[in-house]
């Protein structure tokens, strides 16, 4: 009796961890994925980033911005470089491109923009 409710609690344990796996999910958020639909906080403006396929970019699906552009690249030459990804951000109010760095926590994404000596951190959310 002892033995079989063993084996059995054996082999509910093992089954938590092999399907995640063999399935490829995983309970954790991986860091480096950067893929999905991000709200950026301004004028219920989402941005759809794909890395599933070149070139990697981010672009403007939806805003209530009146000056805003459906179908804008926003987030253009993406490049992963270890936990973090390289990109260059469009800046409506300045009209070009700057370059920044991004990474993810969770269901936060960090942007780091650098013009000249200055820093800005920008936070977009799931």
């Amino acid at each position: 009796m002892h033995r079989t409710v063993f084996l059995i609690l054996i082999l509910f344990v093992t089954s938590l961890f092999v399907t995640p796996l063999a399935t490829g999910q995983s309970s954790a958020v991986n860091a480096t994925d950067i893929s999905g639909v991000w709200h950026t906080g301004e004028d219920n403006t989402l941005v759809e980033i794909i890395v599933n396929k070149e070139p990697y970019q981010g672009k403007v699906i939806s805003t209530d911005n009146p000056k805003g552009k459906v179908g804008l690249v926003i987030l253009s030459e993406l490049k992963r470089k270890n936990n973090k990804w390289l990109a260059r951000i469009y800046a409506a109010k300045r009209d070009k491109y700057f370059d920044a760095e991004l990474s993810r926590k969770g269901d936060v994404l960090h942007i780091l923009v650098e013009v000249g000596f200055f820093k800005k951190n920008i936070e977009w959310t799931l």
